[in-house]
């Protein structure tokens, strides 16, 4: 084989629609139908956001000949007033059902929602005894939202412009209370001013 043909080969290999790529262009075509929106309409919604998708594209897109970007994704999803996630998974989320996520990544479809919402990893050790649970939603989700086990949550402070950001322990695996959350807030605040007119000599 020459080693242009190698080449084209191997753009080709890279420029394929995998799985995910597949359900995105699946949901696109479905929602924009149930929409009643026609490849031209969506086509006018994208130039508008700034993103302009010829209709031919669209068709493209939708018959996996095209790929999308997360910019295009991103897009698409504004344009088609739907969470970014409602294009990236199939729209149920049963636990018998299983489908190819990435290649070589088979998982049920409540298993990928529950991910995708940052709700628990995929890949959870059975015998886990929170910490892997808690470094995902350490790592998935911004403070304040995330859902730590064995009673542990996270408070983000904002003094004087910048945000402190602390671990609490709760009797509670759930968030903590508005009421709660701003006595804490508060009682932070205070320690720490204190501390700074200690440190001062105040």
């Amino acid at each position: 084989m020459a080693a242009g043909e190698a080449g084209n080969k191997a753009t080709r290999r890279t420029n394929d629609v995998g799985p995910t790529g597949q359900t995105v262009a699946e949901n696109i075509a479905r929602l924009r139908n149930l929409q009643g929106l026609s490849t031209y309409r969506l086509s006018e919604l994208l130039a508008e956001l700034g993103r302009p998708i010829a209709p031919s594209a669209i068709s493209r897109i939708e018959s996996g000949q095209r790929k999308v970007d997360v910019d295009d994704l991103v897009v698409l999803a504004i344009a088609l007033n739907v969470s970014p996630t409602a294009l990236l998974l199939y729209p149920s989320a049963d636990p018998d059902i299983g489908f190819d996520l990435a290649v070589g990544t088979h998982v049920t479809e409540a298993e990928a929602w529950s991910w995708i919402l940052a709700e628990r990893p995929l890949d959870l050790p059975p015998d886990d005894d929170g910490e892997a649970w808690n470094r995902f939603q350490t790592h998935s989700r911004p403070p304040g939202r995330r859902l730590y086990q064995s009673g542990q949550a996270d408070l983000t402070v904002d003094i004087g412009g910048k945000p402190f950001v602390f671990e609490v322990k709760s009797s509670s695996s759930q968030h903590l209370s508005p009421a709660a959350q701003s006595r804490l807030e508060q009682a932070l605040q205070t320690a720490l001013e204190e501390q700074g007119r200690r440190r001062h000599g105040r």
